[in-house]
């Protein structure tokens, strides 16, 4: 199993989710991918997919207490928890992301690295070691 990469930089924290509407700001990633801005200076777009397919959505019933425990255990509170994929620009769709969206300010790298390894750790107690983790600033608004 993969431990988790540091945190991120200022630029890749605010480019990081370029393309996506809502334009979130990274907190962590798991990936240990080095993420640069292209040469030209525009950050490479990315859409957002289900991970409808994965072999986690077989297992997620019964993972997702165990990771909100985690959570809890942390005291690190989250606004949403989704299972998606990204596609870069031209690349081919990338590897199922557990992406948990945090309050602005309340949680840290440190803190979401703690957490992301947690979760690295329930997946490969389950089998599964190709999905990653990302933490981004998220704010819910009941409608």
């Amino acid at each position: 199993m993969t431990l988790t990469a540091g945190p991120a930089s200022e630029e890749e924290a605010t480019l990081y989710y370029a393309g996506l509407p809502s334009r979130p700001r990274l907190v962590y990633r798991s990936s240990t991918t080095p993420w640069a801005l292209p040469p030209d200076g525009r950050p490479r777009e990315k859409e957002l997919y289900g991970a409808t397919t994965h072999k986690l959505n077989k297992v997620w019933d019964e993972l997702a207490p165990k990771v909100v425990r985690l959570f809890d255990d942390k005291k690190v509170q989250f606004t949403s928890i989704d299972i998606v994929r990204f596609q870069v620009e031209d690349d081919p769709i990338g590897p199922p992301v557990i992406w948990v969206g945090v309050a602005p300010d309340t949680v840290t790298s440190e803190q979401a690295k703690v957490v992301a390894d947690g979760c690295l750790s329930l997946l490969h107690d389950a089998g599964i070691d190709d999905v990653e983790v990302e933490f981004r600033v998220s704010v819910v608004w009941l409608l």
